[in-house]
C-alpha cells in the first residue's frame, strides 16, 4: 500500500521535558528521555494521542465525525490508518550533534529545575519537597505522519484541523513547560 507523508514541525517554544519515569540518584527525580545518541526526542506514541485528544475535540466541536476519527486514529478495536514517528531534531543538528568530540554540545540541549512545595501556615519550604527535573531547551523536531495515498481528503482536513490545536507536551504542562507550535507540511 503506498503512503503519503506529513511533516510535522514541533517548534518548541519553552523548556520541555518527556521522560521515561527514571531519575539520576538523589540529584534529579525525573530526567529526559534520550535516543542512542544522547538526543532528547518525542515518542510517536506520545504525538499521536495529542493529536487523538486535540481530533477528539473537533468531533465534540461537530467539525468531524466520530467515525472519521475512528478511521484516523483506531480504536480499542481497529487500527487507525495514521502512523506516527517519533519527533527528532532536524537531520542535520542531529548529525552533528552525535559527532564523537560532541558530548560537551549535547549536554547543551539540557537544564535542570529545582522546585519545593510551600507550607502556606508559615510560609516556609516542607520538609523533604525538594524535587529535580532535567528539562532540554527550546528547540525544533521534526516528526512523520504516514496515511494510505488514498484517503479522503476529510482525513487530511481533520489532520490540518487538528495539528494548530495541539499547544504543548511533556511534563508540568499547567506548570508552563512544554509550550509548542506544531505545524503541517505536506512531504
Amino acid at each position: 500500500m503506498h503512503k503519503q507523508i506529513w511533516k510535522l514541525q514541533i517548534e518548541l517554544l519553552d523548556y520541555w521535558h518527556i521522560g521515561s519515569g527514571r531519575g539520576r540518584g538523589t540529584h534529579l527525580d525525573a530526567v529526559v528521555d534520550r535516543d542512542s545518541h544522547s538526543l532528547p526526542y518525542v515518542p510517536g506514541k506520545m504525538l499521536k494521542g495529542l493529536l487523538r485528544n486535540a481530533a477528539h475535540c473537533l468531533v465534540q466541536w461537530k467539525h468531524f465525525d466520530q467515525d472519521t476519527l475512528t478511521k484516523i486514529f483506531g480504536s480499542e478495536t481497529n487500527i487507525g490508518v495514521i502512523a506516527v514517528s517519533d519527533a527528532r531534531l532536524q537531520d542535520e543538528v542531529a548529525a552533528y550533534l552525535s559527532g564523537a568530540g560532541q558530548a560537551h554540545l549535547r549536554e547543551q540541549l539540557f537544564t535542570e529545575h529545582f522546585s519545593t512545595a510551600i507550607d502556606v501556615d508559615s510560609g516556609n519550604a516542607k520538609d523533604k519537597s525538594l524535587r529535580g527535573i532535567e528539562l532540554v531547551i527550546p528547540c525544533k523536531l521534526i516528526a512523520e505522519l504516514e496515511i494510505p495515498k488514498d484517503s479522503p481528503q476529510e482525513f487530511i482536513e481533520l489532520l490540518q484541523q487538528t495539528v494548530p490545536l495541539v499547544r504543548s507536551l511533556g511534563a508540568h504542562r499547567s506548570r508552563g513547560l512544554g509550550r509548542c507550535v506544531l505545524s503541517l507540511v505536506k512531504g
